[in-house]
């Protein structure tokens, strides 16, 4: 029996050891990124329940030993949305993890810090690298355009390169003063007109803040915004990694809405309007006839002749790496576009080397540098201009020939605006040379755990070299007006500007409950701008193109110009942080700025901006917890003032003098008359907001209401004209900007492999003069500055259509009177305003397996812009240029309904002129595909391989006639039209 039992204990035991062991079995796989199919070293792998996982290696491969086939395996690591797979009977399981966007926007920097997102009490949006990355646009400003609410981009022009975008954070809060935002690079502030010369590629973030919580600490540069940039900054994981991006691509004009006279239709316009080039020949005349034959057999398509498909194309490589004690980033670049015109094309070199180091356990230090530099060749004569080829492409009659048919030369002279523009554009040269620096330096020293103390050294260093040069013997160089052969011109700018900070900050709890964090700095900044520059003329043809060519001067007129400045202007500012967190739930945030100005007098000198802020992060509450849908929820709100002393003179407060000539004496008299009392625009902001996540953040968003006034105003007041002067410029008048922001991401589907996500912005600003101080309205081009309106308020006499019965054109006077005469006295300010007061943005990304589609549109509402394109296209005072076809309804005899008058009557700039500029665009759509990683491992070499095509600016739905209805200025004027964009592009990381 003993035996017995002891035998049967045996074989239980080997059974249950059988079965354990036939049970257990290895799980192994590999872990990579969804985005760009590279490795993900360090990712933890546990089996869901158990404290049984491992991690990945470098190579992004795991493999763990499991007991049971029903287990989950659990894939994590910060920064990365968490996976779950269930094993079921499978022995390989591969996973692809996304980045987890709550989690990589915890940290939000600000520029002079950074803030986890949790604790934030201003009203901040980020856009990260991969939002940025790849798309065909010079600018980065551009390619913000629809990314958050309450920021409106406006390209205003196509020309590759142009410095023409106006930025706007939540409305126009100045009149003469400036709006543009502030742009910070690593803690460098850096001017807007100068974004050309640097990468977007190496930004690693970009924080845009809005409300005076976020702004203030930046004091008297913060009422506009704040764009805050971060650079890429390596890697911590003792790895390496190389990448190489490419594009390639074409550009084309996006939008012809102009249907222009053939040459049968224009000839037949001047014969009955006897006005135009044809007007004098007689089809009665035998000769006449026949020569209106021939050129009615012509035909020219003079936009062959003016645009073209432009090419783009951009190389990269970039290399990152470091470990826990160093970390580099580094890359060059090369792009290169193309414009639709001929003749116009942007070129970008790019340097950058950024190093971080841990020299001992308390001393670290820093360098971001970048350098850039570009050459851009511009299309001659922008605006209503017949040097422009967007206007001559349209105005040059058809019945035109740009080249000799026998000689095949130009065929240039009086009369000619096809070929005198064309010659214009392929002869004349219009280019600049820009070289940029970005460099900041710090070093750090902690004396004691979170007591730091950090000094940041940054330069922003901009050379601009401008060449102009018309030939003397082409007919633009005939009709030179200092002697007629020809002009050659250069201007020489350097501007350096250094910015000194120092940060002392100190962190600490009490009882864990109660955390502060106290900052204390100051800053020096230190502008220097001068420039330099000559126009010759008399230009020898045997020396075309060359400053060696120029007349030196004589009698003929060949005297040449000359011209110069020098200025400078200073900062210096003391500041202080303060942040308090209760219970990881209550947030309070103070910040304190004292400014001081070089441009003020002394009594004006300083001011002082702050801001209170604070946050409550409600779904830590316990009476939140139990609600499991709510995953996040945060209230915000703060009160602030900010300032701006963008918009005057670096003397403004004492008068200058300037060089004068009487007869032949040269001598010295005032130029500008100083204001020692002028002081600082002060802008007061509140902003109440709320943060929220539902079902794990599958569906996020925030919304914002806020208002802002600006007092002081930067306003011309009117002086005595016994004192020499008509103006001085005073502090006077408010302006108000009051709106509502909403943004929401939703995952509307996740299914297997497959993912869509969809995402929207929308923001409504209403702006509003609130007083003017000495006036109460004055007239600013045709606008109209007055109390009670937003600011590019149109101001124009309104148009009533046509009399029937004689083709004279009607108008209404102020009273709304019908009158047949106009008088721009009778101007009335009904029609809207050029700035628009609605804007947002949709986007939506789906995923599935290797395939990325991406989309963003955006969009513009409730504003209105002159399209003086049409006034000049729909003028039978304008015969000796090509016309609309519209012209061919014009009234010609009693009965004739039409919204053309006759030609017997003078067109007027009027309310006709005003169209409405709401627009829709599909701004981007790119599918891109990542290799698969298996495939791609077996090469020992290549992480990952992204291919993807792309197009920029594809459709736009708008009522707007002209080129583009989203121009930065009030007024259509043939500007160069942004174009559409088509790329295919590759990514190697190794």
């Amino acid at each position: 029996m003993k035996n017995f039992l002891l035998g049967s204990f045996v074989l239980i035991l080997m059974f249950s050891f059988g079965e354990s062991w036939a049970q257990q079995r290895t799980i192994s796989g590999k872990v990579t990124s969804s985005e760009d199919g590279s490795a993900l070293p360090g990712v933890n792998v546990v089996l869901k329940g158990t404290t049984n996982g491992t991690v990945t290696d470098i190579d992004g491969n795991y493999s763990l030993s499991v007991s049971s086939s029903d287990g989950i395996l659990t894939f994590s690591f910060i920064g990365l949305k968490t996976e779950e797979v269930e094993i079921g009977s499978k022995t390989v399981v591969d996973v692809q993890m996304a980045d987890d966007v709550q989690q990589l926007s915890e940290v939000v920097v600000t520029g002079y810090s950074k803030e986890s997102k949790a604790k934030v009490a201003g009203s901040i949006a980020t856009v990260d690298a991969s939002t940025i990355e790849k798309v065909p646009l010079a600018t980065f400003d551009q390619i913000l355009q629809g990314q958050s609410p309450g920021l409106v981009v406006t390209a205003g022009s196509g020309q590759p390169g142009t410095n023409a975008v106006k930025v706007r954070i939540r409305g126009n809060g100045s009149i003469n003063g400036g709006n543009d935002p502030l742009y910070v690079v690593d803690g460098v502030p850096i001017g807007s007109d100068d974004i050309a010369t640097l990468n977007p590629n190496d930004f690693g973030s970009v924080s845009i803040l809005k409300d005076a919580s976020a702004t203030a600490i930046y004091g008297s540069r913060g009422a506009n915004g704040v764009i805050v940039i971060t650079t890429k900054s390596g890697r911590t994981d003792g790895s390496a990694r190389v990448t190489y991006r490419t594009q390639y691509g074409t550009s084309q004009l996006a939008r012809e809405n102009f249907k222009m006279m053939n040459s049968t239709e224009k000839i037949a316009f001047e014969q009955f309007v006897q006005r135009g080039p044809t007007a004098g020949l007689d089809p009665n005349d035998p000769d006449d006839a026949a020569e209106l034959d021939r050129l009615r057999a012509i035909n020219t398509n003079w936009r062959d002749a003016f645009l073209r498909d432009g090419k783009t194309k951009n190389h990269e490589i970039s290399i990152s790496g470091g470990n826990q004690n160093i970390k580099y980033f580094t890359s060059g670049s090369y792009f290169d576009q193309e414009g639709t015109a001929l003749s116009s094309d942007f070129e970008r070199y790019t340097l950058r080397f950024n190093v971080y180091a841990n020299a001992t356990d308390k001393l670290r230090f820093g360098l971001n540098s970048s350098l850039g530099y570009s050459l851009s060749n511009f299309a001659p004569g922008q605006g209503v201009n017949l040097a422009n080829p967007f206007a001559a492409a349209y105005l040059a009659n058809p019945y035109e020939q740009p080249y000799d048919p026998e000689t095949g030369e130009l065929v240039t002279g009086n009369g000619r605006t096809g070929s005198n523009s064309l010659e214009r554009l392929l002869k004349n040269t219009d280019k600049q040379n820009e070289t940029k620096v970005v460099m900041s330096a710090f070093a750090e020293y902690e004396f004691i755990p979170d007591l730091t103390l950090r000094s940041t050294f940054g330069i922003d260093y901009t050379q601009e070299d401008d060449e102009f040069f018309v030939p003397p013997n082409t007919f633009g160089g005939r009709n030179v007006a200092n002697g007629n052969q020809g002009q050659y011109s250069k201007n020489f700018y350097r501007d350096f500007q250094y910015v000194w900070t120092n940060l002392l900050s100190y962190s600490f709890n009490i009882n864990a409950d109660h955390d502060f964090g106290v900052s204390l700095g100051m800053e020096a900044i230190d502008n220097y701008d001068e420039g330099f520059g000559f126009s010759g003329f008399g230009i020898n043809s045997k020396l075309p193109n060359s400053n060696s060519g120029i007349t030196p001067g004589s009698a003929e007129g060949f005297i040449p110009t000359l011209g110069g400045y020098k200025t400078s202007s200073s900062l210096l500012s003391y500041f202080g942080i303060l942040n308090y967190t209760f219970n990881q739930k209550y947030n309070l945030k103070l910040s304190l700025r004292r400014d001081g100005s070089s441009r003020f007098g002394d009594e004006n000198q300083f001011a002082t901006l702050w801001s209170v802020g604070g946050s409550w992060n409600a779904s830590s509450e316990p009476f939140l917890k139990d609600i499991d849908f709510i995953n996040n929820l945060k209230l915000r709100a703060s009160y602030g003032q900010v300032g701006n002393q963008v918009g005057i003179g670096n003397f403004q407060s004492i008068g200058t003098f300037g060089s004068v000539s009487y007869g032949a004496e040269s001598g010295l008299a005032p130029t500008s008359i100083g204001n020692p009392n002028l002081k600082w625009e002060i802008q007061k902001q509140a902003n109440v907001g709320i943060d929220f996540g539902l079902w794990q953040d599958r569906i996020s968003g925030s919304l914002d209401f806020y208002n802002s006034i600006t007092d002081d105003l930067f306003i011309d007041t009117q002086l005595s004209r016994t004192t020499g002067f008509s103006v001085i410029q005073t502090n006077a008048g408010q302006v108000r900007n009051r709106g509502i922001e909403f943004s929401l991401s939703a995952e509307v589907l996740r299914i297997g492999d497959f993912s869509w996500t969809i995402g929207g912005n929308i923001a409504h600003n209403d702006n509003e003069i609130l007083d003017l101080g000495q006036v109460s309205e004055f007239e600013s081009g045709t606008s109209i500055i007055r109390e009670g309106l937003p600011i590019g308020s149109h101001y124009v006499v309104e148009w009533a259509g046509v009399n029937p019965a004689n083709g004279q054109p009607l108008y209404r006077d102020k009273e709304g009177n019908l009158t047949s005469v106009f008088d721009a006295s009778n101007a009335v300010a009904k029609f809207g305003t050029s700035e628009p007061p609605t804007t947002g943005g949709i986007n939506t990304k789906l995923v599935w397996k290797g395939f990325t589609l991406t989309g963003l549109m955006s969009f513009a509402h409730g504003y209105s812009r002159f399209n003086n394109q049409t006034f000049f296209q729909e003028n039978p005072n304008f015969a000796q240029y090509n016309l609309s076809t519209i012209m061919n309804t014009m009234w010609k005899e009693p009965g004739d309904v039409t919204e053309v008058q006759s030609y017997a009557y003078g067109r007027q700039f009027s309310s006709k002129d005003i169209e409405d500029a709401s627009f829709m665009r599909l701004r981007n759509v790119m599918l891109s595909y990542n290799l698969p990683s298996t495939l791609l491992s077996k090469t020992k070499i290549i992480r990952s391989v992204r291919v993807f095509v792309q197009g920029q600016n594809l459709a736009t739905w708008t009522k707007w006639t002209g080129f583009d209805p989203e121009d930065d200025n009030n007024i259509g004027q043939y500007e160069y039209p942004v174009p559409k964009i088509y790329t295919m592009g590759l990514d190697v990381t190794f």
